[in-house]
C-alpha cells in the first residue's frame, strides 16, 4: 500500500510516507521528496512504521533511527549508536546550511544581541543569556560576522541537565532531508567525520 501524508512547512507542500513495508531487511520510506531504503534494524518505532505502511494508521512526520558508530567513522565502540531524526528539510536549513537559531547566534541577532560568549581557545560557546548554562551553540573559535552560511563553523547546539551527560545536536541538509544527529559532547572533535560518514550512509540508502 502506498500512502502519502501531507503537511505544510514554510508554505511548501512536503511529503513523508511509508512506501513499502515487509519482513525484508529494508523498509522503504519517503522523506521530503527522497525515497530511502533503510535497514529495518536501525529504525526506532519500526512496528509503528510498518503498521502505517500496511494499514494507514498514524501519520508520520519524522523517521527516527539509530546509526551504528562503526558506520560513522569510529573504529572503537562497535556496539555504540548515535540517534538521528530525519525530517523534510526546511527552507531555513536549505538556504543557510545551519538552523535559523544558530545563524542568529553567530551573527548576534534577535535574542542573541546580548549573548553569553565563552571561548576556550578551540570552541566558542554562544548562548541566549537566560538559557545559559542549560543551552548553547558551539562554533569553532574563528569568530567573525558573516552572511555566508559556508563560513559559519557551526558544530551544533548542546543542552545539559543536572547529573546527566551533555548532549549535542547537529542538523544537516542532504538529499533534501534535514537530519538531526545527536551525539555526546565528548564526540565534538569528531563531528566533521561523523557528518561526512553519515552523508555517505544516507547516499547508500537512496533508492
Amino acid at each position: 500500500m502506498f500512502i502519502k501524508i501531507k503537511f505544510l512547512l514554510n508554505v511548501v507542500w512536503i511529503y513523508i510516507a511509508v512506501v513499502h513495508c515487509s519482513y525484508a531487511q529494508d523498509i522503504e520510506v519517503i522523506v521530503g521528496m527522497k525515497r530511502l531504503g533503510i535497514p529495518k534494524e536501525l529504525l526506532v518505532f519500526q512496528n509503528e512504521i510498518e503498521r502505517s505502511g500496511q494499514y494507514g494508521f498514524d501519520s508520520l512526520d519524522e523517521v527516527v533511527l539509530e546509526a551504528p558508530k562503526m558506520k560513522l567513522g569510529f573504529d572503537a565502540d562497535p556496539q555504540g549508536k548515535l540517534s538521528v531524526i530525519l525530517k523534510p528539510s526546511s527552507l531555513t536549513i536549505e538556504k543557510y546550511g545551519v538552523s535559523a537559531d544558530a545563524y542568529n547566534a553567530w551573527n548576534r541577532k534577535g535574542i542573541y544581541v546580548d549573548a553569553v560568549v565563552k571561548d576556550d581557545g578551540e570552541i566558542t560557546k554562544i548562548a541566549y543569556r537566560p538559557a545559559y548554562p542549560m543551552f548553547w551553540h558551539n562554533f569553532r573559535n574563528s569568530r567573525k560576522e558573516s552572511n555566508d552560511a559556508a563560513a559559519i563553523p557551526w558544530l551544533g547546539y548542546c543542552n545539559t541537565l543536572p547529573k546527566s551527560e551533555t548532549q549535542c545536536f547537529r542538523v544537516i541538509s542532504h538529499l533534501g532531508i534535514a537530519s538531526e544527529i545527536r551525539y555526546p559532547e565528548s564526540h565534538i572533535g569528531n563531528i566533521d567525520r561523523i557528518v561526512s560518514a553519515y552523508k555517505e550512509l544516507l547516499d547508500s540508502w537512496a533508492v
